[in-house]
């Protein structure tokens, strides 16, 4: 559904305890990956000349689809001090500015970036999309994962609660928010002679710089947000009580991380640890919805593969209903681009990404030269998508029926 680039142009922090020797302090005006440790598809961004390096930190690469990364200062930095594990926090503060920008050819923004302290330093393959490049469908929510996050959130993924497709939460241990608020900034104006305080929200992933301040001090977490060039506004756009002393080690690692995909899930798939849904319709040349069909699958090593799964079943289960000269339409370009290819230039063998060589053989020889492949955007494919979907929720088993 979206891709974008997630990038940092700067970042200050510093942590501060009664005792001076305890005090961390460090700025970087530009990346140029030194002190950085990068994760998975993190790297120094790109400048706008496709060439050089814009001196900004890229979690993700436009080119991979569901990429996600985290860049994280090289060195553990002291949270509490070392005598007492559950010891109280000590107070810290940072800033950075950053920007959210989806390609031009696919406008539609990914799932957003967050300011993180964890544990380790560690790639989790499967925190992409919603996830954040955080957390999976395992570890979400355990308390063993020792994570703090402030989240800028440009999707809205419902089974984690988001409030809406453009905001900012404070994250514990999970991308479930224990609050959040829309993306925005208050300004104070007089208005008949009053004091008043305006609202202005602002759009996260418009690829404008925005700057945010993050605050721990008195078990307590602050949050402000502005348009880059402004000051740090005088009200907070979030404070809520929060006690690290639980989530925190002595030692923990910071900077950034995020994560980009194609939406919730495609061709309903989660992650390779989770049943997928795979689902198909049957029309005539109408339009007319003759025969359904939908199945929840074992899990499957991606998004591609369930796709393959299900174009595979479908066209099984209409040969063998004696359905003849059918053109079968789908939504994944790579898929249905290399069955095209390999359809009129008559190979089976070897076609196709490793990863779904076999099924493609399987779809070719099925299909015995009496069937074509079209591909379709995903409006055009919302009802088979509606029935994935249903199929990987409910756990529903291999179910085809006449639309009456």
């Amino acid at each position: 559904m979206q891709i974008q680039k997630l990038c940092f142009f700067a970042l200050f922090i510093a942590l501060f305890s009664s005792k001076p020797i305890s005090a961390v302090k460090f700025n970087f005006n530009h990346f140029d990956g030194t002190n950085l440790v990068f994760i998975g598809y993190a790297e120094l961004g790109p400048a706008t000349d496709g060439m050089s390096r814009s001196g900004a930190l890229s979690m993700t690469r436009d080119n991979i689809p569901f990429s996600h990364g985290q860049g994280l200062y090289t060195d553990p930095i002291p949270f509490k001090s070392s005598n007492n594990t559950s010891s109280s926090v000590y107070s810290f503060k940072t800033s950075f500015t950053f920007s959210i920008n989806p390609r031009l050819s696919n406008p539609n923004p990914g799932h957003g970036l967050a300011f993180i302290v964890v544990p380790t330093v560690n790639y989790d393959q499967d925190s992409t999309r919603g996830f954040l490049g955080l957390v999976n469908r395992t570890t979400n929510g355990n308390p063993n994962s020792h994570l703090f996050a402030v989240e800028f959130d440009v999707f809205q993924d419902k089974r984690f609660g988001d409030i809406n497709d453009n905001h900012v939460g404070v994250n514990i241990n999970s991308v479930n928010s224990k609050v959040s608020e829309k993306a925005g900034y208050w300004v104070q104006t007089r208005t008949g002679g009053k004091n008043q305080w305006l609202f202005n929200e602002v759009k996260l992933s418009s690829g404008d710089n925005y700057k945010a301040w993050i605050e721990y001090k008195n078990s307590k977490v602050i949050v402000w947000l502005a348009p880059a060039h402004l000051k740090k506004p005088k009200r907070p756009l979030i404070e809520t009580q929060v006690d690290l002393s639980e989530v925190v080690l002595e030692t923990m690692y910071t900077g950034f991380a995020g994560s980009m995909g194609r939406g919730i899930e495609h061709a309903s798939w989660i992650d390779s640890s989770s049943p997928a849904g795979i689902g198909w319709t049957l029309h005539d040349p109408s339009g007319r919805y003759i025969l359904k069909g939908y199945a929840k699958i074992d899990p499957t090593n991606s998004a591609l593969e369930a796709e393959a799964i299900a174009l595979r079943e479908a066209l099984y289960h209409i040969r063998r209903l004696n359905y003849h000269n059918v053109t079968f339409c789908g939504d994944s370009l790579v898929l249905y681009g290399t069955l095209t290819k390999a359809a009129k230039q008559g190979y089976i063998n070897h076609s196709g990404p490793i990863a779904i060589q076999s099924y493609i053989e399987d779809i070719l020889t099925l299909s015995k030269n009496a069937c074509h492949f079209k591909f379709i955007g995903r409006k055009a494919n919302t009802m088979a998508d509606a029935l994935a979907k249903e199929a990987r929720i409910n756990g529903s088993p291999l179910t085809i029926s006449w639309i009456c």
